[in-house]
């Protein structure tokens, strides 16, 4: 099941839902108040044509009431739609509700994204994203591996260090995710310029 199908169907009360997720996201708030910039001064240049872009809401499976809309991915996408509409092909995982017969391995190879976006709640979740991480690199090792989140904005440095994760994305992504993605596809590639992101120097650190 491809959440990008649902989005059509929640598309109108994106920014409605948004109101009711400012207390539970008020951490993200913390740190983008002064939209920090960690690697200023430590350029690194990436330069990727990217035109498919797919975001996961690493969660466990659930069922019924233990299922929650991924409010913060859906406001992501509509960013990401605003900013780039149909010029990036952008699709939302959700693997809280896919069904036992789901492989993500099948799915990748079937979609090849050039940059996924991974998203995790807390840190209970990480193994899911770390896992699925692992995934998208042995299939696709080209693919640019995006990590944000709650868990990713209290811990960047420790997500950083995953081998299989090529940024970090610290705080609130819907200015700094598509921000990203301006400079990598068309402006100079530097990402140091860009907010909230945390990145490996060339020693992969």
């Amino acid at each position: 099941i491809m959440l990008n199908a649902q989005v059509k169907t929640y598309g109108s009360d994106v920014f409605a839902l948004r109101p009711v997720m400012q207390s539970d996201q008020s951490l993200f708030r913390e740190f983008q108040k002064d939209r920090l910039r960690e690697n200023v001064g430590k350029q690194k240049i990436i330069k990727r044509d990217i035109k498919k872009i797919l975001l996961i809401n690493a969660a466990p499976r659930g069922t019924g009431r233990d299922v929650r809309i991924p409010v913060a991915l859906y406001n992501l996408y509509a960013s990401l739609r605003k900013k780039f509409g149909d010029n990036i092909e952008i699709k939302l995982l959700d693997l809280a509700i896919e069904d036992q017969n789901f492989k993500l391995e099948d799915y990748l190879s079937n979609e090849k994204p050039d940059l996924t976006g991974i998203s995790t709640t807390c840190s209970a979740y990480s193994g899911i994203a770390d896992s699925a991480s692992a995934t998208i690199k042995n299939i696709l090792p080209e693919t640019l591996i995006v990590h944000g989140g709650i868990h990713a904005s209290v811990v960047p440095g420790e997500v950083a260090a995953n081998p299989y994760v090529d940024f970090v994305m610290r705080g609130e992504g819907e200015i700094a995710f598509p921000e990203a993605i301006e400079v990598i596809t068309h402006g100079d590639g530097d990402i140091s310029k860009v907010g909230g992101l945390w990145y490996k120097n060339p020693k992969g650190e």
